[in-house]
Protein backbone atom coordinates (compact mmCIF):
# COMPACT_ATOMS: atom_id res chain seq x y z
CA UNK A 1 0.00 0.00 0.00
CA UNK A 2 2.84 2.46 0.78
CA UNK A 3 4.17 1.69 -2.70
CA UNK A 4 0.99 2.43 -4.49
CA UNK A 5 0.83 6.14 -2.41
CA UNK A 6 4.26 6.55 -3.39
CA UNK A 7 3.42 6.43 -7.01
CA UNK A 8 0.23 7.93 -6.88
CA UNK A 9 2.39 10.57 -5.51
CA UNK A 10 4.58 10.96 -7.61
CA UNK A 11 2.24 10.74 -10.36
CA UNK A 12 -0.32 13.92 -9.22
CA UNK A 13 3.25 16.05 -8.70
CA UNK A 14 4.13 15.39 -12.42
CA UNK A 15 0.63 15.56 -13.90
CA UNK A 16 0.47 19.02 -11.27
CA UNK A 17 3.65 20.02 -12.82
CA UNK A 18 2.53 19.27 -16.37
CA UNK A 19 -0.66 21.23 -15.85
CA UNK A 20 1.59 24.27 -14.92
CA UNK A 21 3.65 24.23 -17.62
CA UNK A 22 1.05 23.57 -20.15
CA UNK A 23 -1.06 26.61 -18.34
CA UNK A 24 2.31 29.41 -18.91
CA UNK A 25 2.35 27.85 -22.61
CA UNK A 26 -0.61 29.30 -23.34
CA UNK A 27 0.51 33.10 -21.94
CA UNK A 28 3.69 33.38 -23.53
CA UNK A 29 2.83 33.49 -26.92
CA UNK A 30 0.21 36.22 -25.78
CA UNK A 31 3.05 37.93 -23.88
CA UNK A 32 5.61 38.16 -26.74
CA UNK A 33 2.71 39.01 -29.05
CA UNK A 34 2.19 42.28 -27.21
CA UNK A 35 5.75 42.80 -26.96
CA UNK A 36 5.82 42.71 -30.76
CA UNK A 37 3.07 44.64 -31.49
CA UNK A 38 4.48 47.36 -29.03
CA UNK A 39 7.96 47.07 -30.96
CA UNK A 40 6.14 47.85 -33.94
CA UNK A 41 4.04 50.81 -33.01
CA UNK A 42 7.78 53.07 -31.97
CA UNK A 43 9.12 51.67 -34.78
CA UNK A 44 6.28 53.13 -37.04
CA UNK A 45 6.39 55.99 -35.05
CA UNK A 46 10.43 57.02 -35.54
CA UNK A 47 11.82 58.14 -38.38
CA UNK A 48 14.03 55.89 -40.95
CA UNK A 49 17.57 55.64 -40.05
CA UNK A 50 20.03 58.37 -41.76
CA UNK A 51 20.92 57.43 -45.65
CA UNK A 52 22.72 60.20 -46.76
CA UNK A 53 25.89 59.38 -45.29
CA UNK A 54 28.15 62.19 -47.24
CA UNK A 55 25.22 65.38 -45.82
CA UNK A 56 25.81 64.02 -42.12
CA UNK A 57 29.77 63.92 -42.74
CA UNK A 58 30.09 67.18 -44.01
CA UNK A 59 27.02 68.07 -41.20
CA UNK A 60 29.60 66.99 -38.83
CA UNK A 61 33.09 68.40 -40.29
CA UNK A 62 31.78 71.62 -40.53
CA UNK A 63 30.49 71.98 -36.68
CA UNK A 64 34.07 70.74 -35.77
CA UNK A 65 35.54 72.94 -38.18
CA UNK A 66 34.11 76.12 -37.36
CA UNK A 67 33.82 75.48 -33.59
CA UNK A 68 37.44 75.34 -33.40
CA UNK A 69 37.92 78.32 -35.83
CA UNK A 70 35.78 80.22 -34.19
CA UNK A 71 37.44 79.38 -30.37
CA UNK A 72 40.99 79.72 -31.67
CA UNK A 73 40.53 83.11 -33.21
CA UNK A 74 38.34 84.87 -30.46
CA UNK A 75 41.06 82.99 -28.11
CA UNK A 76 43.60 85.05 -30.08
CA UNK A 77 41.60 87.96 -29.91
CA UNK A 78 40.92 88.49 -26.39
CA UNK A 79 45.10 88.08 -26.20
CA UNK A 80 45.73 90.42 -27.70
CA UNK A 81 42.91 92.55 -26.87
CA UNK A 82 44.61 92.56 -23.12
CA UNK A 83 48.47 93.00 -24.42
CA UNK A 84 50.36 95.40 -21.64
CA UNK A 85 50.96 97.61 -24.63
CA UNK A 86 47.47 98.05 -25.95
CA UNK A 87 45.79 97.65 -21.79
CA UNK A 88 47.47 100.06 -20.98
CA UNK A 89 46.53 102.95 -24.19
CA UNK A 90 43.09 101.74 -23.37
CA UNK A 91 42.98 101.84 -20.25
CA UNK A 92 44.47 105.90 -20.06
CA UNK A 93 42.12 106.41 -22.92
CA UNK A 94 38.77 105.59 -21.28
CA UNK A 95 40.37 106.99 -18.19
CA UNK A 96 40.48 110.60 -19.92
CA UNK A 97 36.82 109.57 -21.49
CA UNK A 98 35.36 109.14 -18.00
CA UNK A 99 37.22 112.07 -16.65
CA UNK A 100 35.76 114.00 -19.43
CA UNK A 101 31.83 113.10 -19.63
CA UNK A 102 32.00 113.45 -15.34
CA UNK A 103 33.39 117.18 -16.04
CA UNK A 104 31.26 117.46 -19.04
CA UNK A 105 28.42 117.10 -16.03
CA UNK A 106 29.69 120.20 -14.19
CA UNK A 107 31.08 122.69 -16.88
CA UNK A 108 28.23 121.75 -19.49
CA UNK A 109 30.68 121.24 -22.20
CA UNK A 110 30.40 118.47 -24.40
CA UNK A 111 34.14 117.33 -25.34
CA UNK A 112 33.33 115.18 -27.94
CA UNK A 113 32.03 117.43 -30.31
CA UNK A 114 35.14 119.91 -30.72
CA UNK A 115 37.91 118.14 -28.63
CA UNK A 116 38.83 119.95 -25.57
CA UNK A 117 41.67 122.75 -25.60
CA UNK A 118 45.06 121.82 -24.80
CA UNK A 119 45.36 124.02 -21.88
CA UNK A 120 42.30 121.82 -20.27
CA UNK A 121 43.42 119.07 -18.03
CA UNK A 122 40.55 116.75 -17.63
CA UNK A 123 41.75 114.68 -15.05
CA UNK A 124 42.01 117.36 -12.37
CA UNK A 125 38.87 118.90 -13.98
CA UNK A 126 36.91 115.75 -12.23
CA UNK A 127 34.30 116.46 -10.20
CA UNK A 128 35.48 117.07 -6.67
CA UNK A 129 38.96 116.12 -7.70
CA UNK A 130 37.97 112.55 -8.16
CA UNK A 131 39.71 110.14 -10.63
CA UNK A 132 37.87 107.80 -12.44
CA UNK A 133 38.01 104.64 -11.60
CA UNK A 134 39.19 103.17 -14.51
CA UNK A 135 42.75 104.94 -14.28
CA UNK A 136 43.35 103.34 -11.17
CA UNK A 137 41.80 99.48 -11.16
CA UNK A 138 41.50 99.14 -14.91
CA UNK A 139 39.12 96.37 -15.92
CA UNK A 140 39.89 94.12 -18.74
CA UNK A 141 37.54 93.16 -21.35
CA UNK A 142 37.11 89.44 -22.21
CA UNK A 143 35.31 87.36 -24.89
CA UNK A 144 32.59 85.20 -22.52
CA UNK A 145 30.82 82.10 -24.07
CA UNK A 146 28.34 80.26 -21.59
CA UNK A 147 29.69 77.87 -19.63
CA UNK A 148 28.81 74.66 -22.13
CA UNK A 149 30.23 76.56 -25.16
CA UNK A 150 33.36 77.65 -23.54
CA UNK A 151 35.53 75.20 -24.82
CA UNK A 152 35.83 74.41 -28.82
CA UNK A 153 35.16 70.70 -27.81
CA UNK A 154 32.64 70.69 -25.75
CA UNK A 155 30.69 73.01 -27.30
CA UNK A 156 31.00 70.68 -31.24
CA UNK A 157 30.24 67.52 -29.27
CA UNK A 158 26.70 69.18 -27.84
CA UNK A 159 25.98 71.15 -31.09
CA UNK A 160 27.09 67.83 -33.53
CA UNK A 161 24.42 66.13 -30.63
CA UNK A 162 21.91 68.55 -30.83
CA UNK A 163 22.04 69.07 -35.13
CA UNK A 164 21.90 64.97 -35.34
CA UNK A 165 19.04 64.50 -32.81
CA UNK A 166 16.67 67.45 -34.55
CA UNK A 167 17.76 66.56 -38.03
CA UNK A 168 16.86 62.51 -37.27
CA UNK A 169 13.54 63.94 -36.21
CA UNK A 170 12.98 66.39 -38.93
CA UNK A 171 14.12 63.77 -42.03
CA UNK A 172 17.15 65.97 -42.83
CA UNK A 173 19.35 62.81 -43.10
CA UNK A 174 16.90 61.20 -45.81
CA UNK A 175 17.87 61.09 -49.95
CA UNK A 176 14.60 62.71 -50.64
CA UNK A 177 15.44 65.60 -48.32
CA UNK A 178 19.21 66.04 -49.78
CA UNK A 179 19.62 64.85 -53.21
CA UNK A 180 16.77 63.50 -54.31
CA UNK A 181 14.98 66.34 -54.23
CA UNK A 182 15.14 70.42 -55.44
CA UNK A 183 17.57 72.81 -53.86
CA UNK A 184 14.57 74.59 -52.29
CA UNK A 185 13.03 71.61 -51.08
CA UNK A 186 16.18 70.70 -49.07
CA UNK A 187 17.11 74.36 -48.07
CA UNK A 188 13.50 74.20 -46.53
CA UNK A 189 14.39 70.80 -44.72
CA UNK A 190 17.72 72.75 -43.49
CA UNK A 191 16.11 75.41 -42.14
CA UNK A 192 13.51 73.45 -40.12
CA UNK A 193 16.78 70.91 -38.81
CA UNK A 194 18.15 75.16 -38.08
CA UNK A 195 15.57 76.18 -36.37
CA UNK A 196 14.83 73.56 -33.77
CA UNK A 197 18.67 73.18 -33.25
CA UNK A 198 18.77 77.09 -32.35
CA UNK A 199 15.87 76.43 -29.76
CA UNK A 200 18.16 73.49 -28.13
CA UNK A 201 21.19 75.15 -28.26
CA UNK A 202 20.26 78.73 -26.78
CA UNK A 203 18.34 76.74 -24.09
CA UNK A 204 21.84 75.22 -23.19
CA UNK A 205 23.47 78.03 -23.12
CA UNK A 206 20.89 80.11 -21.31
CA UNK A 207 20.54 77.34 -18.89
CA UNK A 208 24.24 76.37 -18.12
CA UNK A 209 24.91 79.86 -17.22
CA UNK A 210 21.61 79.89 -14.72
CA UNK A 211 22.86 76.87 -13.37
CA UNK A 212 26.71 78.12 -12.57
CA UNK A 213 25.00 81.07 -11.80
CA UNK A 214 23.28 79.11 -8.72
CA UNK A 215 26.15 77.10 -7.96
CA UNK A 216 29.04 79.90 -8.29
CA UNK A 217 28.15 82.81 -6.48
CA UNK A 218 31.27 84.47 -8.03
CA UNK A 219 29.88 83.98 -11.62
CA UNK A 220 27.84 86.41 -12.97
CA UNK A 221 25.06 85.06 -14.76
CA UNK A 222 24.63 87.52 -17.82
CA UNK A 223 22.18 84.87 -20.25
CA UNK A 224 22.76 84.51 -23.49
CA UNK A 225 26.12 86.76 -24.53
CA UNK A 226 26.94 88.37 -27.99
CA UNK A 227 29.83 85.54 -28.33
CA UNK A 228 26.93 82.89 -27.72
CA UNK A 229 24.90 84.44 -30.52
CA UNK A 230 27.56 84.99 -33.31
CA UNK A 231 28.85 80.99 -32.67
CA UNK A 232 25.56 79.61 -32.52
CA UNK A 233 23.93 81.33 -35.91
CA UNK A 234 27.26 81.67 -37.83
CA UNK A 235 27.52 77.81 -37.38
CA UNK A 236 24.27 77.44 -38.71
CA UNK A 237 24.27 79.35 -41.26
CA UNK A 238 27.49 77.42 -42.43
CA UNK A 239 25.36 74.24 -42.61
CA UNK A 240 22.51 75.93 -44.32
CA UNK A 241 25.64 76.57 -46.95
CA UNK A 242 26.77 73.54 -47.22
CA UNK A 243 23.46 71.93 -47.32
CA UNK A 244 22.80 74.18 -50.39
CA UNK A 245 25.99 73.34 -52.12
CA UNK A 246 25.34 69.80 -52.03
CA UNK A 247 21.93 69.86 -52.75
CA UNK A 248 23.37 72.13 -56.51
CA UNK A 249 26.31 70.04 -57.30
CA UNK A 250 25.11 66.29 -55.95
CA UNK A 251 21.41 66.57 -55.95
CA UNK A 252 19.91 64.94 -59.15
CA UNK A 253 16.58 66.30 -57.78
CA UNK A 254 13.39 63.16 -58.48
CA UNK A 255 11.53 63.77 -54.63
CA UNK A 256 9.15 65.25 -53.74
CA UNK A 257 8.83 68.69 -52.86
CA UNK A 258 6.18 68.42 -50.68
Amino acid sequence: MKVLSRETSVTSAKDLSSRLHMSSLGREPKNKEVKQKFRSWITSKLPPPPEDQITLSGDVANIFFYAFINHMVSDMYDSAINSPEIFSARSALEAIESSSAASADITGYDSSIDGLPVWFDTLNSAPFGIVPLSAALPIEKHIVYAPLLATAGLSAVLFTSSWLVCGYFTGAFQFKNTLQCSTQHAINNASKTVLFTSIVMISLAVGSDHFVGCVDCLHKSVGLTKADTTYIFDTLSMLVLWRFITSSILGYGGGSDD
